[in-house]
């Protein structure tokens, strides 16, 4: 199965799941799948890093995310692009990708989508120079 293929399965996962599904998940997941794949914005990068960082370390619910970053990424305020190409981004070669998460195991979703958060989070922190 290819990442592309992984990730509509895990999609179709949410939706099953989705009454026991808290919506950080949600968010984690597409925000790791994008990071992995190269296909956020070099502008619209920092901001999911600091996404998953608020969400992971700091508590900070989807909903409040959305709102704190309303007027960063609306169409209309914004002068650049959420995905499309990136410099030469660092590769993210952290220990899980999108093929580590099970995509037929509901209960065990979340906390693997939160592990591989926390991988790129790690990796990240570990490529970048003091």
């Amino acid at each position: 199965m290819t990442c592309r293929q992984h990730f509509e399965a895990l999609l179709f996962l949410e939706y099953e799941i989705q009454e026991t599904l808290a919506p950080e998940i949600h968010q984690l997941m597409v925000a790791c799948y994008m990071l992995q794949h190269h296909q956020y914005s070099d502008e619209a990068r920092p901001m999911v890093i600091k996404m998953i960082e608020d969400v992971l370390e700091r508590g900070v619910t989807a909903a409040e995310t959305r709102r704190r970053n309303k007027h960063l990424v609306d169409s209309s305020n914004r002068n650049f692009r959420i995905t499309g190409p990136s410099s030469a981004a660092p590769q993210i070669d952290c220990p899980i990708t999108i093929q580590n998460i099970d995509a037929e195991d509901g209960a065990a979703y979340p906390t693997s989508v939160i592990r591989w958060a926390r991988s790129i989070l790690d990796t990240l922190r570990a490529q970048t120079p003091n």
